[in-house]
């Protein structure tokens, strides 16, 4: 991540980048398949405006571009095989010392995959997280919502006839420490609702670091 030392519309621009390294495993009664690799690249650039020391709000743009392996054929890929992009807003409240308070809402515009001429409906969908600051950690509790709003197609045609949307929420534990200007975060999700999609449980471990 990297924050420019300008100002636009009263708010700084910021670019981010980020790279996933996944390790999938399926173990459904049709079929079975386990697969590991870096997923899609994800690029943002937005704004963020900081109107108080706690409350925050940031506006931008994510693109995402496959870069792993994929198989129409195994049961599972690290990538979907398409570009996608997403308008994100997000606000945080924190108190270093207290609450602190997330949301980041986005709208996803997926392009179709030119392997399967599958395209994935555009998708609603929430990250939440709800915590308590105590010195150097973040005690949470987080998830996703997710709700499809437009069909799933094959050649222009919805899936299965009713555009096969999809629909998931998910909560879990979210556990944060601070390393200096670093943020080392641990978090495991249950996905409670799934519809048209597989559920599970994921656990999540990421490096936040200013470039």
């Amino acid at each position: 991540m990297h924050v420019f030392p300008t100002q636009t519309l009263g708010a700084s621009p910021f670019v981010a980048g980020l790279l996933p390294l996944l390790d999938e495993h399926v173990n459904a009664a049709s079929d079975k398949g386990s697969t590991s690799g870096i997923s899609e690249l994800d690029l943002t650039e937005g704004l963020g405006w900081h109107f108080s020391p706690a409350l925050h709000v940031v506006a931008g743009v994510d693109e995402y571009m496959p870069m792993g392996n994929y198989s129409a054929t195994d049961a599972v890929s690290v990538s979907d095989n398409r570009y996608a992009f997403e308008p994100v807003v997000a606000v945080t409240y924190i108190d270093p010392r207290g609450l602190e308070l997330d949301i980041k809402a986005m709208y996803d515009f997926n392009l179709k995959n030119r392997t399967t001429n599958y395209q994935s409906g555009e998708d609603f969908h929430f990250d939440y997280a709800a915590g308590w600051n105590v010195g150097l950690w973040t005690f949470r509790a987080g998830g996703y919502f997710e709700d499809q709003v437009t069909d799933d197609t094959i050649n222009g045609a919805p899936v299965m006839g009713n555009g096969f949307k999809s629909e998931g929420f998910a909560i879990g534990p979210d556990i944060q420490y601070k390393l200096g200007h670093d943020l080392l975060r641990l978090k495991w999700q249950d996905e409670l609702i799934a519809r048209n999609k597989p559920q599970g449980s994921a656990v999540w471990l990421s490096l936040v670091f200013p470039l």
